[in-house]
């Protein structure tokens, strides 16, 4: 395969960054040879130097663009159910090719098919022309990039111009901090999210290599965050700690994935056969932040403190939507309960190919600070069990703690130090319950879950809007528990069933049948993911420096995982609200943030 060094601007509504074709040697170009049956298919794709990258951006009768290189050793997926497969790849429809830039080359480079176990550069497993009677005859081709998210492809010859070519969708996306000059955050996305497909038909073969005109389908967002200032007399003039962007669409992408309709491409647009126009539910894709330019003082790398005025520019892609901008959110991800929510303009085109959004934060201060209402932009049809829940373990004296803790967007307490009397069947103080109810009133999107011990049937809170029981809970959804307090009665989670493992209570519910619940406070580590929605603790009759180890760890691999799907539960977060013990830096307030993150990153 080769790849040229032509490069054109084209202006194309799902073409990214409005202004990028990839094309490229004319199929007369005299540097190949006539075809021949049984030979391997030689391919041809634009650029020389390396791609999936974005090169420096240049202007051109007063339209920017972003021109898109290759990399060595991008993968690309080729299939067609006309030609033959290699003798390493027999019945197989499809190939993997590397791209490998020659440097020595003054017109083409080379790319090749590869053995997909061990990478190594083997002719076998590619693509062939057909033998000497199925040799002339129509042939149909498909590429994508990139080869590692291709999940289906037309593999019938009479499917090949009316079938679906379908790519796994990757919600979790990740940007790295590349360079900071006078408070401006520059990073580069990941872009093995800008996917590229091409289609190739040939009447019937004639020379030995086929010209594939990768085109980029997805939408791609420019966003541009500003600080804004702070009242100093007010005493907050500390920095707006960002860990990330959501763009949350209208709509509904089942199965999380794109299926493309391949008959499109021969027009140079794509459409999506599995998105669905919807008031009701959501699509949302989270762009986190590698800050590998962090500071020494700087606590880790999953974030970018902002002081006023500084600005950060991440890059986020989106599928191929079409007429949705109308009612998209774009939601800034702050520590310390911080809550920044934006909804693009009606009547202004957000999904052309690449769109620059510049995101202006308000000043600082107590008139802009609200909670952080996280659920109230999740799909009702949400589970329970999918959630990532930051809760507290409530001590005595935390009552003045609680709205605070509320404002940062923990939502579930172990309440048992705070009831009145005795541990076991006492009520929660009025001037508790009042916080929660008043909460809730404000905030009647949100919902509270309250875990204690054996006692009352309420706590003193009248008939709580949900109790979880080992009967309901797979089946709970965020609409069925919106607006009000959900219970959760150890005695009714683990029954005859809970156990003492050395001095710690926990337990599971126990059917061969049921899915199993349970809690751990003995967790050195945190499941990721959470399959089972394990109620996680930490010990805290450990030491401050062994705790805040915890928190520190844990944020990190929250934030490092690269998984798609899943969630982490509910996780008792110690030292929520308390930025500093003992002079000492908890990690609580990014802990707390990273793990309501996952509701937005994973699916």
């Amino acid at each position: 395969m080769y790849y040229t060094k032509k490069h054109y601007p084209f202006q194309g509504f799902f073409l990214l960054f409005a202004g990028l074709s990839l094309l490229g040697c004319t199929d007369e170009d005299d540097s190949y040879t006539a075809a021949h049956p049984g030979n391997a298919i030689q391919f041809s794709v634009e650029r020389i130097a390396t791609r999936t990258h974005y090169e420096d951006k240049y202007e051109e009768n007063g339209t920017v663009y972003y021109p898109i290189d290759w990399d060595a050793g991008d993968l690309i997926f080729i299939s067609s159910a006309d030609a033959y497969p290699g003798t390493s790849i027999p019945g197989q429809q499809y190939a993997i090719y590397s791209v490998a830039p020659a440097d020595d080359a003054s017109y083409h480079g080379s790319i090749t098919a590869i053995d997909p176990t061990s990478g190594s550069v083997d002719g076998a497993y590619g693509l062939h022309w057909g033998t000497e009677e199925n040799f002339n005859k129509p042939y149909t081709f498909y590429g994508a990039y990139p080869a590692q998210r291709v999940k289906g492809y037309p593999t019938e010859v009479e499917n090949m111009t009316s079938g679906t070519l379908t790519m796994q969708y990757y919600t979790n996306q990740v940007c790295k901090i590349t360079s900071v000059e006078n408070g401006q955050y520059e990073s580069e996305p990941d872009m093995m999210n800008a996917y590229m497909l091409a289609k190739k038909t040939l009447p019937t073969p004639t020379q030995d290599h086929i010209l594939l005109d990768f085109k980029p389908i997805m939408t791609t967002l420019d966003i541009h965050i500003t600080a804004g200032n702070y009242e100093v007399a007010t005493g907050i003039i500390q920095p707006v700690t960002v860990t990330g962007v959501s763009i949350i669409t209208p709509g509904e992408l089942k199965d999380k994935e794109l299926q493309c309709n391949v008959q499109d491409l021969d027009e140079g647009t794509i459409s999506l056969t599995n998105f669905y126009p919807s008031a009701s539910s959501n699509e949302c894709v989270f762009v986190g932040i590698d800050n590998a330019l962090k500071s020494n003082d700087e606590k880790s790398f999953g974030y970018v403190d902002l002081f006023e005025g500084e600005s950060l520019h991440l890059m986020a892609f989106l599928p191929p939507f079409r007429d949705v901008s109308n009612g998209t959110q774009i939601k800034i991800h702050a520590a310390g309960g911080l809550s920044f929510e934006f909804t693009l303009k009606e009547g202004q085109n957000y999904f052309e190919a690449q769109k620059r959004i510049d995101v202006q934060l308000p000043d600082v201060s107590p008139v802009t600070t609200k909670a952080n209402d996280w659920i109230s932009q999740l799909n009702n049809s949400k589970l329970l069990r999918t959630l990532s829940i930051p809760g507290y373990e409530c001590k005595k004296g935390d009552d003045s703690r609680l709205s605070v803790l509320l404002n940062m967007g923990i939502r579930a307490f172990d309440v048992n130090e705070l009831r009145n009397g005795p541990l076991h069947g006492q009520d929660l103080p009025q001037e508790i319950i009042d916080i929660f109810n008043n909460f809730l009133q404000q905030h009647h999107e949100e919902f509270i879950i309250l875990l204690y011990d054996v006692g009352t049937e309420d706590l003193g809170i009248g008939k709580p809007k949900f109790e979880l029981t080992k009967d309901n809970w797979n089946n709970v959804t965020v609409s069925n528990v919106r607006g009000g307090i959900i219970s959760l009665k150890w005695i009714e989670v683990f029954g005859k069933d809970h156990y003492e493992q050395e001095g710690v209570y926990g337990g599971l519910w126990g059917g061969e049948n049921d899915l199993p619940f349970g809690y751990n406070k003995r967790n050195d580590a945190l499941l990721i993911p959470n399959s089972e929605w394990t109620v996680q603790y930490r010990d805290m009759e450990k030491d401050a420096t062994e705790i805040i180890t915890w928190n520190k760890t844990n944020y990190e691999a929250i934030i490092k995982t690269a998984i798609q799907e899943g969630c982490i539960g509910i996780v008792m977060t110690p030292y929520a609200g308390e930025i500093y013990a003992d002079d000492t830096y908890t990690y609580s307030d990014l802990l707390i943030q990273s793990i309501i993150d996952c509701n937005f990153k994973l699916h």
